[in-house]
């Protein structure tokens, strides 16, 4: 005669997406502060330096699924693109494109589970 055998199954679904959720938010995080540093050494390499108050006025946010760097004062804008009396500076393009691989591997170090 056969044994019975009882099987439970328990879904942990909730508990992995929390935690996906959450090391997602911290990647971001990590991201968004490397990338503030390197738009902010992008300023720097470029020049774009007269009272320090552009360079210090970098920052950045996440939401749910990006990062965001930028700036609050209104002519760093004009230092980016250029003006008729002024060559541009793409300080925020070049902080974020020219190190995508990098914010690419903190991305994957966070999400990786060793």
């Amino acid at each position: 005669m056969a044994k019975k055998v009882s099987v439970k199954v328990v879904s942990h679904k909730d508990e992995v997406l929390a935690e996906f959720k959450h090391m997602k938010a911290v990647a971001l995080e990590a991201i968004g502060t490397q990338a503030e540093g390197n738009v902010s050494l992008e300023i720097q390499v470029m020049g774009a330096i007269d009272t320090g108050n552009l360079l210090g006025s970098i920052d950045h946010m996440t939401d749910e699924d990006s990062a965001y760097v930028g700036t609050d004062v209104g002519y760093g804008y004009w230092v980016h693109v250029g003006t008729s009396k002024m060559e541009p500076r793409p300080f925020l393009e070049k902080g974020i494109t020219e190190f995508a691989d990098e914010y690419r591997e903190i991305a994957e170090n966070y999400m990786r589970k060793d």
